[in-house]
């Protein structure tokens, strides 16, 4: 008896997770719709990369927060520094590159210091 309870409880456990993340993922999508410029340009250039898992000491440089909109979640396990873009974002990443196609994307992401002439001397 206390094994059915036990996969009862696993099989609840579950399916809250997983209604857990549909409302996270529904909440990032509302909020793609509400993104600062300075959001939006970071979005284009992390879609452009193609890179949905990314490592980066800067991200917190960035002048808006994908973070708290729920787009990106970081930093992910034990790091201090990889990030992922939220999966139901991901999923649309060809249509976002088709939205945010006229950005004028640099080399260097929109949150690094390197990127932003007169905050720091360039590399």
């Amino acid at each position: 008896m206390g094994k059915a309870t036990s996969g009862s409880e696993k099989r609840q456990a579950v399916r809250e997770r997983e209604r857990e993340w549909g409302h996270i993922n529904q909440e990032a999508l509302r909020n793609l719709e509400v993104l600062s410029p300075a959001e939006q340009a970071t979005l284009a250039w992390i879609v452009q990369s193609g890179q949905k898992r990314f490592r980066t000491d800067f991200f917190f440089n960035l002048e808006g927060n994908l973070i708290a909109k729920r787009i990106v979640l970081g930093p992910i396990g034990h790091t201090n520094d990889v990030y992922e873009v939220i999966d139901a974002v991901w999923d649309i990443r060809d249509q976002l590159k088709e939205r945010y196609k006229a950005i004028q994307l640099k080399a260097e992401p929109p949150w690094s210091p390197y990127g932003q002439v007169g905050r720091y001397l360039p590399r």
